[in-house]
Order: C-alpha cells, then sequence, then structure tokens
C-alpha cells in the first residue's frame, strides 16, 4: 500500500490524518522538530521544498514535510530497501537521529 502513495500526497496529511489513516502500520513515521542538515554515513539530497533524503548503499531514507499542527515542523519518515527496492517497516525511534 505505501508503494502506491505518493510522497505529494502523505505531504498534505497531518499526523492525526496518518494515524487514522493506519499509515503508521505500513511503515511512514511521524515525527516533529528541526530536520538535520547531515547525518553521517548518509550522503543528504534536498528532493524539493517538502522532501530530504538520508542515502547510503542499502537505504534510502526519505523526509516529507507534512502539514503541522503544533508551531514545530513535522514530517513523515519512510525508509526504501535499495536491495528489494521496495519501503520497509522499521523501528520507530531510527528516525529520531536525523533531527536536533
Amino acid at each position: 500500500m505505501t508503494n502506491q502513495i505518493k510522497n505529494e500526497t502523505i505531504a498534505k496529511l497531518n499526523r492525526e490524518e496518518i494515524g487514522t489513516l493506519g499509515l503508521y502500520n505500513r511503515g511512514i513515521m511521524t515525527y516533529k522538530g528541526t530536520l538535520k542538515s547531515r547525518r553521517n554515513g548518509f550522503k543528504t539530497i534536498k528532493v524539493n521544498d517538502i522532501q530530504t533524503n538520508f542515502e547510503n548503499d542499502a537505504y534510502k531514507i526519505e523526509f516529507i514535510k507534512i502539514e503541522k499542527m503544533h508551531d514545530e515542523d513535522e514530517y513523515a519518515m519512510r525508509l526504501f530497501n535499495n536491495e528489494s527496492n521496495e519501503y520497509v517497516t522499521f523501528m520507530p525511534l531510527l528516525g529520531i537521529e536525523f533531527f536536533k
């Protein structure tokens, strides 16, 4: 299901809507805060105003800026496995390392 959802669509949602649609169970997690500009072991790629990727040989981690419900920026995160060529589920704490 998450392969069918475009990042532009995710950007139009807020945390509550992502939860209501069951996307947490499909490997899309949400975070609040300021995204780091660099992360050791990853190449940072700013795709556009709403998406920043962190990439290495094995994975592409996509951070999509979503509609914020409070003052802080909010992001949805997806993890793409380059070997299997598909989005995968992950432990929610993984995304914390990419925020200040």
